[in-house]
């Protein structure tokens, strides 16, 4: 509940998303996450982003029905270069054609 601009926590305690089946997809606790209108968010909306990126999650509200989440972003395993640098070797003849057996094996005839 949205009391005057103020942050509360929103009731029922929990929040479902349905898919086409209209069966729960998911359910997510929303007693961590704090409401605030849809006017608040637009004027602090930095703040509530610096805020997300730390770990807190915010509903945003209008008309004292939720709307929308600011939440952090999953963590991503970054990809790292160089990985099978010196352990993968491509032979020389990796790009010269292939031999008509294996041509044939895969239909494509010899010309």
């Amino acid at each position: 509940m949205v009391v005057a601009g103020c942050v509360t926590e929103f009731e029922p305690p929990y929040f479902g998303r349905f898919d086409q089946s209209g069966l729960a997809s998911y359910f997510y606790t929303m007693r961590s996450a704090k409401v605030v209108s849809l006017y608040e968010a637009k004027t602090h909306l930095s703040e509530f982003i610096e805020r997300a990126a730390k770990g807190e999650e915010f509903i945003v509200s209008k008309s004292g029905k939720p709307k929308a989440r600011i939440l952090p972003l999953a963590k991503t395993n970054a990809v790292r270069l160089g990985v099978w640098k010196g352990k993968v070797t491509v032979s020389k003849d990796f790009d010269d054609p292939l031999p008509d057996v294996l041509l044939e094996a895969f239909g494509e005839l010899p010309e």
